[in-house]
């Protein structure tokens, strides 16, 4: 389980917006099944993986939603 939190974005948002996400990489790591639940999130525009180190907002490398 990833946690989502404003605390863990680039920089930190104050927001009582959290959630959780899940991952599932196939065995022959072709596909990846997930569910993203959030609470608090009026709106969401977007959901995506950042590649990068922890604490630097890196290029988004897969998206997961977009409104």
């Amino acid at each position: 389980m990833a946690p989502l939190s404003g605390a863990n974005e680039v920089p930190a948002r104050d927001t009582s917006a959290f959630g959780g996400a899940i991952f599932n990489l196939s065995p022959d790591s072709s596909q990846l099944k997930y569910v993203l639940k959030v609470a608090n999130l009026n709106n969401p525009v977007a959901a995506h993986i950042h590649c990068g180190v922890p604490g630097v907002n890196g290029p988004v490398g897969v998206n997961l939603f977009s409104g």
